[in-house]
């Protein structure tokens, strides 16, 4: 009965944040067609102020440390070398492209730093609330497999309310290499035991996208401040309440040839 309470809270936290994230996409949209600045400002205020801090982040911690889920900020019996290798391999992988034509633009560093900053606002959220909180209630109950993919559907699905932000998101070739990318990170999660280089994985990528892309975020703006105090908050949480974390042999996944 217990997991099942867990359940719904974790799926109206959910509901709740990806409707207030399509709310403020129909905003942002109405503010481009109707030529009308209030509507980007109430959709910033909604997404700044409510749905990223609050529904993403807040409740999903408060939630993961009253019902004693399992996560993992860093590595606790991995080797950490190891395990920055393996991402850094994956960074190579996927994004072999951007880091090529970045470095032919000899894009300037300072820049790119801020723009790092900025896009992870847009990726570093997603944790809390998929990761720590959902992924964990929906693999207690219905199993690893379960728990994987119903996550990373969720993940995608979640796309489809970013229309405006992320109008690629809502094709259904990009839906798939949503389900299939989040799903990969979550093994890997769970083998590496951090969320930490999980997430600046995905943001490292996601930024190295964006800029090859030509879609570079160098202003150091609203995004920017709230994309610091977001890091920073989560950089004394895992401070904090890493240690406290009691470590569950059985919830990782364990390949002794490449630990050892």
């Amino acid at each position: 009965m217990k997991e099942k309470k867990q359940l719904l809270i974790s799926f109206l936290i959910f509901i709740v944040y990806t409707l207030l994230v399509l709310l403020t996409n129909i905003l942002l949209e109405q503010s481009v067609i109707k030529n009308n600045d209030i509507y980007e400002i109430i959709g910033g205020i909604i997404i700044g102020f409510v749905a990223i801090p609050i529904f993403s982040i807040i409740l999903p911690l408060i939630y993961a440390r009253k019902w004693n889920l399992n996560y993992s900020f860093l590595p606790k019996t991995k080797k950490t070398a190891l395990v920055i290798s393996i991402f850094i391999a994956y960074i190579i992988i996927f994004s072999y492209s951007g880091i090529i034509s970045l470095y032919n633009q000899k894009i300037n560093i300072i820049n790119f730093v801020i723009h790092l900053i900025s896009v992870s606002l847009f990726h570093i959220t997603y944790y809390p609330l998929f990761v720590i909180l959902i992924f964990p209630v929906m693999r207690k109950n219905f199993g690893l497999l379960f728990g994987v993919l119903s996550t990373a559907v969720l993940f995608a699905f979640y796309h489809l309310a970013q229309f405006y932000n992320f109008p690629t998101g809502t094709d259904i070739s990009m839906q798939v290499f949503l389900f299939v990318d989040f799903s990969f990170l979550l093994l890997l999660y769970l083998w590496s035991e951090s969320i930490i280089l999980t997430s600046l994985t995905h943001i490292i990528i996601g930024a190295i996208d964006y800029a090859y892309k030509g879609k570079i975020e160098t202003d150091i703006d609203f995004i920017f401040f709230e994309a610091v105090i977001v890091l920073f908050g989560l950089l004394i949480y895992m401070f904090l309440y890493n240690k406290r974390t009691a470590y569950n042999k059985e919830w990782w996944i364990n390949i002794s040839v490449s630990d050892k």
